[in-house]
């Protein structure tokens, strides 16, 4: 339910969401239109894989995007991994959703044409 509630915030926000509940379901996505995305926001932990691991499973489907890693608790080699994987930007739980929008807005500029 947070999940949907956070796409509909995300919507309102002026985004195209796709939320997906299952890191596997969502790979799988990636993995047939790698290009698809602008931006994927992902928790550490999830049922059967973390955030991180996401993150190394679409770069290589060959997604270029940037990673937001949403974390209700994360040490610094947490967070040093999670920057080895190319995450953008490792956001700490809980979020208002302002600078949830913010962060989302600030990673994905530079990658708009």
């Amino acid at each position: 339910m947070v999940i949907r509630v956070l796409g509909r915030v995300m919507e309102r926000a002026g985004f195209d969401v796709t939320v997906l509940t299952d890191p596997r379901e969502a790979l799988r996505q990636i993995r047939e239109n790698p290009q698809g995305y602008d931006v994927m926001l992902t928790d550490m932990s999830m049922p059967g894989m973390t955030g991180i691991e996401l993150a190394r499973g679409a770069t290589a489907a060959g997604a270029t995007w940037p990673v937001v890693l949403l974390s209700g608790w994360i040490d610094t080699e947490a967070e040093r991994e999670a920057r080895a994987a190319g995450i953008a930007r490792v956001l700490s739980k809980p979020i208002q959703t302002e600078d949830l929008v913010a962060a989302i807005r600030d990673v994905t500029k530079t990658t708009r044409h």
